[in-house]
Protein backbone atom coordinates (compact mmCIF):
# COMPACT_ATOMS: atom_id res chain seq x y z
CA UNK A 1 0.00 0.00 0.00
CA UNK A 2 2.96 2.32 0.41
CA UNK A 3 4.25 2.13 -3.15
CA UNK A 4 1.65 4.39 -4.35
CA UNK A 5 2.71 6.72 -1.58
CA UNK A 6 6.24 6.66 -2.54
CA UNK A 7 5.89 7.01 -6.26
CA UNK A 8 3.75 10.52 -5.48
CA UNK A 9 6.09 11.66 -3.11
CA UNK A 10 8.93 11.64 -5.56
CA UNK A 11 6.49 13.26 -8.06
CA UNK A 12 6.04 15.92 -5.43
CA UNK A 13 9.81 16.41 -4.73
CA UNK A 14 10.65 17.27 -8.18
CA UNK A 15 8.09 19.26 -8.56
CA UNK A 16 8.20 21.32 -5.30
CA UNK A 17 12.41 21.60 -5.99
CA UNK A 18 11.37 23.05 -9.46
CA UNK A 19 8.92 25.80 -7.21
CA UNK A 20 11.54 26.48 -4.79
CA UNK A 21 14.68 26.85 -6.94
CA UNK A 22 12.62 29.09 -9.27
CA UNK A 23 12.04 31.61 -7.00
CA UNK A 24 15.64 31.80 -6.47
CA UNK A 25 15.97 32.30 -10.29
CA UNK A 26 17.53 28.44 -10.34
CA UNK A 27 16.32 26.05 -12.94
CA UNK A 28 16.63 22.06 -12.97
CA UNK A 29 16.05 22.43 -16.99
CA UNK A 30 19.47 22.75 -18.85
CA UNK A 31 21.23 20.92 -15.28
CA UNK A 32 22.82 17.88 -15.37
CA UNK A 33 21.16 15.77 -12.04
CA UNK A 34 22.13 13.21 -10.29
CA UNK A 35 19.91 10.56 -7.61
CA UNK A 36 22.05 9.08 -5.05
CA UNK A 37 19.82 5.65 -4.62
CA UNK A 38 17.55 3.54 -6.87
CA UNK A 39 15.33 2.82 -4.41
CA UNK A 40 11.21 3.56 -4.61
CA UNK A 41 11.36 6.95 -4.50
CA UNK A 42 14.85 7.47 -6.19
CA UNK A 43 13.13 5.79 -9.40
CA UNK A 44 10.37 7.98 -9.46
CA UNK A 45 12.40 10.99 -8.92
CA UNK A 46 14.72 9.87 -11.86
CA UNK A 47 11.25 8.88 -13.91
CA UNK A 48 9.83 12.09 -12.95
CA UNK A 49 13.12 14.01 -14.01
CA UNK A 50 13.23 12.00 -17.13
CA UNK A 51 9.83 13.42 -18.03
CA UNK A 52 11.23 16.60 -17.82
CA UNK A 53 14.08 16.08 -20.56
CA UNK A 54 16.69 16.47 -17.53
CA UNK A 55 19.92 14.45 -18.24
CA UNK A 56 19.91 12.05 -14.99
CA UNK A 57 22.46 10.19 -13.77
CA UNK A 58 22.02 6.93 -11.06
CA UNK A 59 24.28 6.41 -8.24
CA UNK A 60 23.52 3.06 -6.65
CA UNK A 61 25.71 0.65 -4.67
CA UNK A 62 22.95 -2.06 -5.84
CA UNK A 63 23.98 -4.45 -8.32
CA UNK A 64 20.24 -5.48 -8.78
CA UNK A 65 18.90 -2.17 -8.25
CA UNK A 66 21.95 -0.46 -10.75
CA UNK A 67 20.71 -3.11 -13.31
CA UNK A 68 17.56 -2.11 -12.97
CA UNK A 69 18.37 1.94 -13.94
CA UNK A 70 20.03 0.81 -16.84
CA UNK A 71 17.66 -1.30 -18.40
CA UNK A 72 15.09 1.21 -18.35
CA UNK A 73 18.06 3.66 -19.82
CA UNK A 74 19.66 5.55 -17.17
CA UNK A 75 23.05 5.72 -17.24
CA UNK A 76 25.54 4.75 -13.98
CA UNK A 77 28.15 6.20 -12.42
CA UNK A 78 30.32 6.46 -9.36
CA UNK A 79 29.91 8.97 -6.68
CA UNK A 80 33.29 10.53 -7.34
CA UNK A 81 32.61 11.15 -10.81
CA UNK A 82 28.98 12.25 -10.19
CA UNK A 83 30.37 14.93 -7.40
CA UNK A 84 32.33 16.95 -9.75
CA UNK A 85 30.15 16.95 -12.46
CA UNK A 86 26.18 17.06 -11.25
CA UNK A 87 24.61 20.51 -10.89
CA UNK A 88 21.92 19.00 -8.79
CA UNK A 89 21.74 16.13 -5.95
CA UNK A 90 18.61 14.34 -5.05
CA UNK A 91 20.05 12.33 -2.02
CA UNK A 92 17.37 9.23 -2.07
CA UNK A 93 19.83 6.48 0.25
CA UNK A 94 18.66 7.03 3.89
CA UNK A 95 22.07 5.75 4.58
CA UNK A 96 24.27 8.55 5.44
CA UNK A 97 25.91 9.17 1.75
CA UNK A 98 27.55 12.35 2.05
CA UNK A 99 30.03 13.33 4.36
CA UNK A 100 31.79 16.55 4.87
CA UNK A 101 34.76 15.50 2.93
CA UNK A 102 32.61 15.01 -0.35
CA UNK A 103 31.67 18.69 -0.18
CA UNK A 104 34.67 19.78 -1.14
CA UNK A 105 34.57 17.63 -4.00
CA UNK A 106 31.29 19.07 -5.06
CA UNK A 107 30.79 21.00 -8.54
CA UNK A 108 30.97 24.84 -7.81
CA UNK A 109 27.41 26.19 -6.64
CA UNK A 110 25.90 22.26 -7.05
CA UNK A 111 22.50 21.83 -5.40
CA UNK A 112 21.94 19.22 -2.98
CA UNK A 113 18.56 18.42 -2.40
CA UNK A 114 17.25 15.19 -0.09
CA UNK A 115 14.19 12.99 0.55
CA UNK A 116 14.45 12.29 4.55
CA UNK A 117 15.94 14.29 7.38
CA UNK A 118 19.10 15.53 7.39
CA UNK A 119 20.19 13.01 10.27
CA UNK A 120 19.57 10.47 7.77
CA UNK A 121 20.96 11.30 4.70
CA UNK A 122 23.94 12.78 5.79
CA UNK A 123 27.08 12.67 8.04
CA UNK A 124 27.88 16.59 7.91
CA UNK A 125 30.01 16.25 11.68
CA UNK A 126 31.73 19.38 12.22
CA UNK A 127 30.45 20.86 9.19
CA UNK A 128 31.06 24.23 10.23
CA UNK A 129 34.75 24.04 11.04
CA UNK A 130 34.71 23.67 6.87
CA UNK A 131 32.11 25.61 5.67
CA UNK A 132 30.56 28.65 6.45
CA UNK A 133 26.87 29.83 5.92
CA UNK A 134 26.76 32.64 3.80
CA UNK A 135 22.87 32.94 2.70
CA UNK A 136 20.72 31.79 6.09
CA UNK A 137 17.34 31.14 4.72
CA UNK A 138 15.35 28.29 5.69
CA UNK A 139 14.38 27.26 2.23
CA UNK A 140 17.78 27.15 0.83
CA UNK A 141 21.34 27.83 2.07
CA UNK A 142 24.29 29.01 0.18
CA UNK A 143 27.34 27.46 2.34
CA UNK A 144 31.32 28.34 1.47
CA UNK A 145 34.37 26.64 1.98
CA UNK A 146 36.71 28.21 4.75
CA UNK A 147 39.88 27.28 2.95
CA UNK A 148 38.68 28.10 -0.70
CA UNK A 149 36.01 29.91 -2.93
CA UNK A 150 34.20 26.15 -3.29
CA UNK A 151 30.13 26.82 -2.62
CA UNK A 152 27.24 24.62 -2.60
CA UNK A 153 23.10 24.86 -1.98
CA UNK A 154 21.46 23.24 0.71
CA UNK A 155 17.95 22.97 0.64
CA UNK A 156 15.64 22.70 3.56
CA UNK A 157 18.67 22.63 5.86
CA UNK A 158 19.50 19.16 4.82
CA UNK A 159 15.60 17.97 5.54
CA UNK A 160 13.34 16.37 2.91
CA UNK A 161 11.95 18.62 0.35
CA UNK A 162 9.01 17.30 1.13
CA UNK A 163 8.44 18.36 4.70
CA UNK A 164 8.85 22.12 3.59
CA UNK A 165 5.53 23.73 4.31
CA UNK A 166 3.46 26.26 2.50
CA UNK A 167 3.93 26.30 -1.45
CA UNK A 168 6.44 23.77 -1.49
CA UNK A 169 4.92 21.18 0.40
CA UNK A 170 3.61 17.91 -0.74
CA UNK A 171 0.69 17.21 -1.97
CA UNK A 172 -0.48 13.03 -1.70
CA UNK A 173 -3.69 13.67 -2.42
CA UNK A 174 -6.17 10.71 -1.10
CA UNK A 175 -3.46 8.22 -1.89
CA UNK A 176 -2.18 7.93 1.70
CA UNK A 177 -5.58 7.01 2.86
CA UNK A 178 -4.26 3.53 1.80
CA UNK A 179 -1.19 3.55 3.90
CA UNK A 180 -3.42 4.99 7.05
CA UNK A 181 -6.14 2.13 6.45
CA UNK A 182 -2.91 -0.50 6.76
CA UNK A 183 -1.72 0.84 9.48
CA UNK A 184 -4.38 0.60 11.12
CA UNK A 185 -5.61 -2.92 10.26
CA UNK A 186 -1.89 -3.79 11.37
CA UNK A 187 -2.53 -2.22 14.87
CA UNK A 188 -5.74 -3.95 15.20
CA UNK A 189 -4.50 -7.54 14.11
CA UNK A 190 -1.63 -6.70 17.18
CA UNK A 191 -4.16 -6.09 19.68
CA UNK A 192 -5.93 -8.82 19.29
CA UNK A 193 -3.08 -10.99 19.71
CA UNK A 194 -3.18 -12.31 16.35
CA UNK A 195 0.13 -11.15 15.10
CA UNK A 196 3.21 -11.24 17.39
CA UNK A 197 6.78 -9.52 16.65
CA UNK A 198 7.20 -8.79 12.56
CA UNK A 199 3.64 -8.43 10.99
CA UNK A 200 3.08 -7.40 7.48
CA UNK A 201 -0.54 -7.40 6.54
CA UNK A 202 -1.68 -9.83 4.35
CA UNK A 203 -2.62 -9.64 0.49
CA UNK A 204 -6.32 -9.90 0.34
CA UNK A 205 -6.91 -7.78 2.77
CA UNK A 206 -4.32 -5.24 0.58
CA UNK A 207 -6.96 -5.90 -1.86
CA UNK A 208 -9.56 -5.12 0.33
CA UNK A 209 -7.66 -2.09 1.18
CA UNK A 210 -7.23 -0.85 -2.50
CA UNK A 211 -11.20 -1.77 -3.33
CA UNK A 212 -12.50 0.36 -0.70
CA UNK A 213 -9.96 2.98 -2.05
CA UNK A 214 -11.34 2.91 -5.73
CA UNK A 215 -15.06 2.87 -4.49
CA UNK A 216 -14.59 5.83 -2.20
CA UNK A 217 -12.40 7.97 -4.30
CA UNK A 218 -12.23 7.07 -8.31
CA UNK A 219 -15.69 6.11 -8.50
CA UNK A 220 -16.35 9.62 -7.53
CA UNK A 221 -14.41 10.70 -9.47
CA UNK A 222 -11.87 12.61 -6.76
Amino acid sequence: MKEPEDFLVGQSIVMSSEFLLKKYSLLLSGKECAVFGYGKIGRSISRCLSARSISTKIVEIDPILSVQALSVGFPISSKEKVLRTADVIFSCTGNKNLKVSDLHTLKNNAIIISVTSADDEFSFINLEDEFHTRSNSTEICLLESNVNQKRFYLANRGNAMNFMFGDYSASLGNFIRLVQAEIIIAITELLKGKAVGFYEVDEDTKRRIADTWLTTYHDKGE
